[in-house]
């Protein structure tokens, strides 16, 4: 099977942490950036590396960026214009795949009309998951499902360890669905963490990690009773 091919169009964090991981999840990755540097510090890492003007639809087929099954803009607000004239001659082009950041859904919509079939908010959803986290301490993290649901790592509350899991639904969680529970059980005096069926006989432990779904709602619920 071959490598799926992707287009990583600006290198500043965001762009080169996702040029760089999809590298190692085995895609053939062109890398590219109006900074030389930034081209520079990341061409011994993918499978290409180019400077080029995003805005300049022969740059973009000169770079190959025409053969790619999906090319993300991950330039930043001041660029919006480049990207907003990118997307529309990868458009142009044919890639069944345009994916952009943006600033904000106003800007994200305006990406959507010229072509992008994908807009991602980085800065937007990094602040939704810490303002959850902050409100309910227990929640390790959690992604945001369609329809106001959430799948969540939950820290067992104190005052649960010791029982059964199934006293979660009697206790008023029922609604929040435990799929797997994650265990450090220590072995030949390393910590080692480990998945446990979530049967409603498993006894919980201190340092267990329930992996919950739920409406939001529930899935805060019950990391706020880790407090």
């Amino acid at each position: 099977m071959a490598k799926q091919a992707f287009g990583v169009i600006g290198l500043g964090q965001f762009g080169r942490h996702l040029a760089l991981t999809l590298t190692r999840a085995g895609a053939h990755v062109i890398a590219a950036d109006e900074d030389m540097a930034k081209v520079e510090g990341i061409k011994d890492l993918v499978a290409r590396a180019v400077r080029l003007d995003c805005a300049d639809e022969a740059a973009l087929r000169g770079a190959g960026l025409d053969k790619a099954d999906c090319v993300v803009f991950a330039l930043g607000e001041e660029d919006f214009e480049a990207a907003a004239l990118g997307v529309s001659a990868l458009a142009r082009m044919g890639i069944p795949r345009i994916v952009s950041r943006a600033p904000s859904h106003t800007r994200g919509r305006i990406l959507q009309a010229l072509g992008a079939t994908q807009v991602v908010y980085p800065e937007l959803q990094a602040a939704e998951q810490v303002a959850r986290t902050l409100v309910a301490p227990g929640l390790e993290s959690a992604l945001a499902l369609p329809s106001g649901y959430s799948l969540a790592s939950v820290v067992v509350p104190a005052h649960f360890v010791g029982e059964e899991l199934g006293a979660l639904a009697e206790r008023g969680h029922a609604h929040a669905t435990v799929i797997a529970v994650r265990r450090r059980v220590d072995r030949a005096g390393q910590a080692v963490e480990t998945a446990v069926r979530a049967e409603p006989t498993l006894r919980l432990e201190d340092g267990d990690v329930l992996v919950v779904a739920g409406p939001d709602e529930a899935v805060e619920a019950l990391g706020r009773e880790a407090v």
